[in-house]
């Protein structure tokens, strides 16, 4: 755990800035210079890092114990930790991403759809990751849809739509529910505080990428579906 988190930490920074321009500009449009020769480092080295190589690390550890309490082969347990190392690796360059460019790549959303494979066999039945991807994809593309109808104006972009859909095939149809809600709690908290603060207008718009990642990071790590449902479900 403490070997891969220092590689997914130093390898998230270098793999960011290295990412090509395209992945992180709509289609149909020409990367803008500073994303195809940025004449800095996209995310600095110091003091990136190190933190994310410690939150890589504390990831790890957290993971491992709680496989071992699950009694699991020991082939396993080291599978799925490298397949939790890798989601929250993905994650977190998917949340770089739309939170510094406003773009979620289609490439690192279809990564992480492909490493539910190795979740599939440990969900209750196996339509479980097919039922999580059509409430999250579905939810979110009706609330688009719905809104973009009322208002005139477009409200979720579709790279949310199917970060979504990968994210309810990697987590299944109860932890997606809970992801919805950890996420749509998330973004209320930080779209009032940037309105409270100033950053922020009714009128702008606001990259909802890294909420859905940080619920996703979360409701992975810990049991929330227990805490919000209270058990029942």
């Amino acid at each position: 755990a403490i070997l891969v988190g220092w590689l997914g930490g130093n390898g998230a920074v270098f793999l960011f800035n290295k990412l090509p321009g395209r992945w992180l500009t709509d289609y149909g449009k020409e990367p803008l210079e500073e994303i195809l020769h940025p004449t800095r480092q996209r995310i600095e080295s110091t003091p990136w890092k190190l933190v994310f190589s410690m939150f890589f690390i504390a990831s790890g550890i957290w993971m491992a114990e709680s496989l071992w309490q699950s009694r699991l082969s020991p082939w396993a347990m080291v599978a799925l930790l490298m397949a939790y190392m890798i989601c929250f690796w993905l994650l977190l360059l998917i949340g770089l991403a739309d939170g510094k460019y406003g773009i979620i790549p289609d490439q690192l959303v279809i990564l992480l759809a492909l490493t539910a494979m190795a979740f599939a066999p440990y969900k209750e039945t196996f339509l479980d990751p097919l039922y999580g991807a059509l409430l999250g994809g579905g939810v979110f593309f009706l609330i688009s849809i719905l809104f973009q109808k009322i208002s005139g104006k477009p409200s979720l972009g579709m790279g949310d739509v199917k970060l979504l859909i990968a994210v309810g095939l990697l987590m299944g149809f109860r932890d997606t529910a809970s992801v919805i809600m950890i996420t749509a709690m998330l973004a209320g908290v930080g779209f009032s505080a940037g309105l409270v603060k100033g950053t922020l207008k009714l009128k702008d718009t606001a990259p909802l990428g890294p909420y859905i990642v940080a619920a996703t990071y979360l409701c992975m790590v810990f049991d929330i579906t227990k805490w919000l449902f209270f058990g029942l479900w």
